[in-house]
């Protein structure tokens, strides 16, 4: 089974190397191998941690695009974690609730 692994999303896709595994004969298991693959040998990655007041975001896991107005570009990175955090109790604001992100984006 042959199955072609490559990355979505960012500025240069690039087929993975190939993969040769006498176990993968489902072509789910042969994506996620690849996936696997690509997770642990892709190109050099950069990992950002973001404070910001709460929203609904996807899963981690889940690419999502970051709008980084302090350099002025947007890239997409990789979602890899969540917390959710409850801050002290004021006057003006009762209940403040932000969130810390980590995400990961592939170098160019």
């Amino acid at each position: 089974m042959k199955a072609k692994i490559s990355r979505e999303n960012v500025i240069t896709p690039n087929q993975a190397d190939t993969i040769v595994d006498p176990l993968c004969t489902i072509d789910a298991v042969a994506i996620e191998r690849g996936r696997n693959f690509l997770d642990e040998e892709g190109p050099d990655k950069t990992i950002f941690d973001i404070s910001l007041p709460y929203r609904n975001l996807p899963l981690p896991g889940k690419i999502i695009e970051i709008n980084d107005g302090s350099l002025g570009r947007v890239f997409k990175s990789k979602l890899l974690s969540v917390n959710i955090s409850i801050g002290a109790l004021t006057e003006s604001n009762p209940v403040v609730v932000n969130m810390d992100i980590s995400v990961e984006k592939s170098e160019e």
